[in-house]
């Protein structure tokens, strides 16, 4: 079992790219667009996605470190990490809902 995890571990990085490649291919051919504006829905699917790897990537180390305590560290403070930066692209492309 344990050799089957690291030969999978060693792609992981490549399925969740293909996943936001085609997640966002897929959500862009729902509507009807022009050619400029498929490119620059790539663009900006590359450029956020290449932030959201660079800001994960900058906080492992923090999110691994002996100040954080031993339940929380690894996978459980990298989710809440990831909820938090979640709310705050949420909040600042203004869409958020009204009540």
């Amino acid at each position: 079992m344990y050799e089957l995890f690291i030969n999978v571990k060693k792609f992981i990085h490549l399925s969740a790219f293909n996943c936001a490649v085609l997640g966002a291919l897929f959500f862009n051919s729902m509507e009807s667009n022009s050619f400029i504006e498929y490119i620059v829905f790539g663009i900006g699917t590359g450029l956020g996605f290449f932030i959201a790897s660079y800001l994960i990537a900058v906080s492992y180390e923090k999110l691994n470190s002996p100040e954080v305590p031993q339940a929380f560290r690894g996978l459980p403070a990298t989710l809440i990490y990831l909820g938090i930066l979640s709310m705050v692209f949420f909040a600042v492309t203004g869409k958020i809902p009204q009540i």
